[in-house]
């Protein structure tokens, strides 16, 4: 991973002070609707996790506090960092405690073998709750360690193919938010190429902010009159053992 240079890192310091931090950021934030509904199907699914929980691919954690009810969190991810427990190498998972509930949001896609899941899987306890969540129409990200992309349809059956009992399946988003989100993915990657993007992008902060803030706007508007069901931008899925 490449270091973080003090100019980068001002940067960041001072947009996360006016757009927010994952997983609290508003809606200036270039990336706000990706997650946007999401994150509120969440925490009302999470609410009612309890036991000892497996957070697969948990990263920073962001959904953690969405779980007032376990009893034990137990993070995994492929590097360690605070608060992750443990450490996934060659596609084995450490051993574990038996397991309530399991949650993995935003990592399938990043997965190379997705039948580790079958080490996550037999581990979770008769009735324990899995959740999981994934992009569909979105662009590549995380290269080169992004590998597919799950229908609501096509994600339901990689589950069911585990033996799981699919308890309810969720998309969100739509043509409006769909669209958002890949045109402001696309001008921030194409200001992160060179030195000179870099510049253009540090000195039209002031006039990017309110720019994504009107796109963001006009991706929700443009959602509630999209009526086709066909463009939505991610599904989570709730399943049981």
């Amino acid at each position: 991973m490449d270091k973080e240079s003090p100019k980068a890192r001002l940067f960041r310091l001072f947009y996360e002070k006016i757009c927010g931090k994952e997983p609290n950021i508003n809606i200036l934030h270039w990336q706000y609707l990706a997650t946007y509904q999401l994150k509120p199907q969440l925490k009302e699914i999470l609410r009612d996790f309890s036991g000892v929980c497996l957070d697969f691919g948990c990263g920073s954690q962001p959904y953690k506090a969405y779980m007032p009810n376990i009893t034990r969190y137990i993070g995994a991810d492929i590097v360690q960092a605070k608060g992750i427990e443990l450490i996934v190498k060659n596609g084995v998972v450490p051993p574990t405690d038996e397991l309530d509930c399991v949650l993995s949001t935003q990592v399938l896609e990043h997965v190379e073998d997705a039948t580790i899941f079958t080490q996550i899987f037999e581990r979770v306890k008769r009735g324990g709750k899995i959740a999981i969540s994934v992009p569909f129409l979105y662009h590549a990200h995380g290269s080169p360690f992004d590998f597919r992309r799950f229908t609501k349809e096509g994600l339901r059956l990689w589950i069911e193919s585990f033996g799981l009992k699919v308890e309810r399946v969720q998309t969100q988003g739509g043509i409006g938010s769909t669209l958002t989100i890949l045109f402001l993915a696309w001008l921030e990657s194409n200001t992160t190429r060179s030195a000179i993007g870099k510049t253009i992008k540090v000195f039209g902060m002031p006039l990017f902010i309110p720019f994504a803030f009107c796109c963001n706007l006009f991706g929700i508007l443009f959602d509630k009159i999209d009526r086709s069901g066909g463009f939505y931008n991610n599904v989570i899925i709730e399943a049981s053992r």
